[in-house]
């Protein structure tokens, strides 16, 4: 059945779908507190580019982080919302407080510290190698030719020894090689490379409840005391338990 609209209705119409606010409600990205600047930086450039397909405002943007934020995250939003405007202030705050900026020689050092393991996956070893490398000031960033062979010389020696410096000219082309090697030692019997380092982790011991595993920033057992901390902070509001009509009767009397 067809639906007739004068002029004016169809302005209306078109009005209305033209006010309709944008949101966060359907974005997948999430943060719960996590003290790490490889967390803070890949919530925020999810958001970021969700807000920018969307055509999210900054007011709407951060009206909706509470759906988004979760644990210390949420939290913290709580206390700074206020003082918070815009997008680029948000970031900043949450890069201050989740992710402070370390200085230039601790990032080096983290580079250059840490080799692959044996049986590390040699694309996740370099992905976390030039994400280091991107946290580092403009000025000092080094040439991909520069961090290539940084990162080359802390591979691991089945690696290299397959994949010759010389003959890679970019990252694309080093991991490639190094998947079509990591292949042929599977079909030998090696085990899987595996994307993170469960051999390290395991030795973590948290210095809340002392578990192992992860660290006191992860601690489930510690989020869940300041959260209930939290809750008896909060102010409590008595009212008269005596009936409003007693008062009335007094004065009457």
């Amino acid at each position: 059945m067809a639906v007739n609209l004068s002029d004016e209705q169809f302005r209306q119409l078109l009005a209305s779908l033209g006010s309709r606010r944008n949101t966060l409600a359907s974005c997948s990205a999430t943060f719960d507190g996590k003290k790490s600047s490889d967390a803070v930086e890949t919530f925020l450039a999810a958001v970021r580019v969700y807000k920018k397909i969307e055509n999210i405002s900054d007011t709407d943007a951060l009206d909706g982080l509470p759906l988004l934020l979760h644990g210390e995250a949420v939290v913290w939003w709580q206390g700074v919302k206020d003082n918070v405007s815009t997008w680029a202030q948000f970031e900043q705050k949450l890069r201050g407080n989740f992710a402070p900026k370390k200085p230039e020689y601790l990032i080096y050092h983290e580079i250059i510290s840490e080799r692959q393991e044996k049986f590390e996956d040699t694309a996740t070893f370099i992905a976390k190698k030039r994400m280091l490398f991107s946290q580092l000031p403009v000025a000092e960033q080094l040439m991909e030719k520069q961090q290539l062979d940084l990162i080359y010389s802390l591979l691991n020696l089945r690696i290299r020894d397959k994949v010759p410096r010389n003959d890679v000219h970019n990252f694309e082309e080093l991991i490639r090689d190094a998947r079509g090697v990591e292949q042929v030692l599977q079909e030998k019997g090696e085990p899987i490379p595996v994307a993170t380092t469960t051999r390290i982790k395991s030795k973590i011991r948290c210095r809340y409840c002392k578990g192992i595993g992860h660290s006191i920033e992860e601690c489930r057992k510690r989020k869940s005391s300041i959260l209930k901390e939290n809750e008896q902070l909060q102010p409590v509001t008595t009212t008269n338990s005596k009936p409003q009509g007693t008062n009335v009767a007094a004065k009457v009397s």
